[in-house]
């Protein structure tokens, strides 16, 4: 079971292009985390973003905010606190593709593209005009 008190929020910084990825964890040391972004990119999970950053050989994780929360989804909002903060400040360097934690508005928005892709891809099988929910 996760202890989220032991919530923290980090950034994984290329040294070389400046690059960096923003994520969080409840393990005790960062260290650990990072030999879990470590393994991963040796096992080529193509899927993460932190890749991009690891592969290069030359970074360093640091910690940006302790978390003492009682839920993934606090310790989840604070990590999207850091993620808008460095998408804004630094739009070509933060590696990230997901957002830690949408918002309802983002949800709702997520729901209908989804629809929208389902209900297009259906009515082009079966030779139907396509529709948009927007």
């Amino acid at each position: 079971m996760r202890n989220y008190k032991y919530g923290k929020i980090y950034k994984i910084h290329c040294i070389k292009t400046g690059k960096c990825y923003i994520g969080s964890t409840c393990k005790k040391y960062l260290t650990t985390r990072l030999e879990e972004h470590e393994k991963y990119a040796a096992g080529h999970h193509k899927s993460l973003t932190s890749i991009q950053i690891i592969n290069n050989g030359n970074y360093k994780m640091s910690l940006i905010e302790e978390c003492k929360c009682e839920t993934k989804e606090e310790l989840l909002k604070r990590e999207r606190y850091w993620y808008d903060y460095y998408k804004e400040s630094q739009p070509d360097l933060c590696v990230n593709k997901n957002k830690p934690i949408l918002t309802e508005e983002e949800k709702q928005i997520n729901r209908i593209k989804a629809l929208n892709y389902i209900n297009n891809k259906y009515h082009k099988k079966h030779n139907h005009v396509e529709w948009n929910l927007d």
